[in-house]
């Protein structure tokens, strides 16, 4: 019998180490669990209101920055092109960003799995480059908040004017 052995992203205590938030890991090892069946990697559609609600907010807070500069753009062009972003895009971010929090997971722990060291080093590791940035998030919501001001208060200014 060929016993293999778990690789470092199956394990519950790196998952753990890479999300930063306790309170969240159920959460996300039951969306993670649907992006892997058997070993083998597929799309699933998993619902997180926070990603609905705050798009590329959700992927800073994640570390996903390049990710989050993307969906910035691709929201500004498709603003730009029909007008407003709207509820579309928002429902597919609820569904779609915590995919690639997984990805963003999966591929630290498969490079941090194949550094030398010990696994607690390897966890540490994990540690360091996952979990939350707060500071980011929070920068990111005053922006948020800044420019839905400076749009009410450009749509005041047109209204009065014209």
């Amino acid at each position: 019998m060929i016993f293999l052995e778990e690789r470092l992203y199956e394990k519950e205590e790196v998952l753990e180490a890479y999300l930063g938030t306790p309170d969240k890991y159920d959460w996300y090892k039951h969306a993670f669990d649907k992006y892997e069946i058997n070993g083998v990697e597929k799309f699933a559609w998993n619902w997180s209101w926070y990603s609905f609600l705050f798009g590329y907010v959700y992927l800073v807070y994640r570390k996903c920055y390049i990710e989050a500069i993307l969906l910035w753009v691709a929201q500004m062009i498709i603003a730009g092109l029909f007008g407003i972003t709207g509820i579309v895009v928002m429902i597919l971010c609820g569904g779609l960003l915590p995919y690639l929090v997984y990805k963003r997971y999966k591929k630290i722990a498969l490079e941090v799995e194949n550094i030398d060291g010990n696994y607690i080093k390897k966890l540490e590791t994990i540690k360091e480059l996952g979990g939350v940035n707060i500071i980011a998030r929070n920068i990111m919501i005053g922006l948020f908040v800044i420019s839905i001001f400076s749009i009410l208060g450009l749509m005041t200014f047109l209204a009065a004017v014209l």
